[in-house]
């Protein structure tokens, strides 16, 4: 099923939500949560963004983030690998920490701002439940909450980005391109070998489907038939080992755009 491409509007105001793996205490004590909030302002730095209020609970996290130039996405990611590399090391946890993808609902901060705060401090027990305000409103249905003023400007926005949309594809039709830009056949790529040639393949492949398709490190593993840690391990050595190999940054932008274009 097609994912609806994220709206991505510079400046905007985000209510952002992940959900944990079922059955995953995201955050067993205050250890965790310091963590947690380390991780997150090592992001918000390197991202340019404001955090405007958090909320942490044992099932999931939800913050209030003020986004810059880059996309939600640029922060999100990382900051989702990060603390489940954080989880394995501490907890000896092993799979996948989080369920999907984040949530993430713009609003317009001169109207929502504050029922959003106090929607936060209420789920971390700060404030009283029965007085906040709903939120989201009765009757959302979308991505964007505000005045019709407001989703006017954010639809003529987002229609002039130039940030790619992401396009639908079959698990085999993704493996069928790999097999024809990176040589490598389905088998080998989703087979059990770990050879340096089929590792690296496959962080190729997966960066170019994360980029193409808008698909999460976990869908990727999934569709390898890998474990997400070890994908993602494989994942931080391969940014480490190529950062400025053309031949490499060549490979990915002939996979994704054959994924766009096919």
């Amino acid at each position: 099923m097609a994912r609806k491409p994220r709206l991505h509007y510079p400046g905007g105001y985000y209510h952002v939500v992940l959900r944990a793996a079922p059955g995953v205490d995201l955050f067993t004590d205050e250890t965790d949560k310091d963590a947690f909030l380390e991780l997150l302002a090592v992001g918000l730095r390197e991202c340019g963004y404001h955090l405007h209020g958090h909320a942490l609970g044992r099932d999931r996290f939800e913050l209030i983030i003020e986004i810059g130039d880059l996309p939600l996405s640029s922060m999100m990611q990382k900051l989702a690998l990060r603390f489940t590399r954080y989880a394995h090391r501490r907890h000896g946890f092993e799979g996948s920490l989080f369920q999907g993808r984040y949530l993430a609902l713009l609003f317009d901060p001169a109207c929502h701002l504050e029922t959003v705060q106090a929607h936060l401090k209420a789920l971390e027990g700060h404030g009283d439940v029965l007085s906040t305000p709903v939120w989201p409103p009765a009757g959302y249905n979308g991505q964007v909450v505000g005045s019709k003023q407001f989703r006017a400007l954010v639809a003529a926005t987002d229609s002039e980005r130039t940030v790619p949309q992401t396009v639908e594809k079959t698990p085999g039709e993704l493996l069928t391109i790999a097999r024809e830009i990176l040589g490598i056949s389905p088998q080998e790529l989703t087979g059990a070998t770990r050879a340096r040639r089929a590792v690296r393949q496959r962080c190729i492949f997966t960066a170019a489907v994360q980029q193409a398709c808008g698909h999460s490190l976990s869908d990727v593993a999934r569709l390898l038939k890998r474990d997400v840690s070890s994908l993602s391990r494989n994942m931080e050595r391969f940014r480490g080992e190529t950062d400025g190999c053309m031949t490499t940054v060549q490979l990915i932008r002939a996979m994704t755009h054959a994924i766009q274009s096919t």
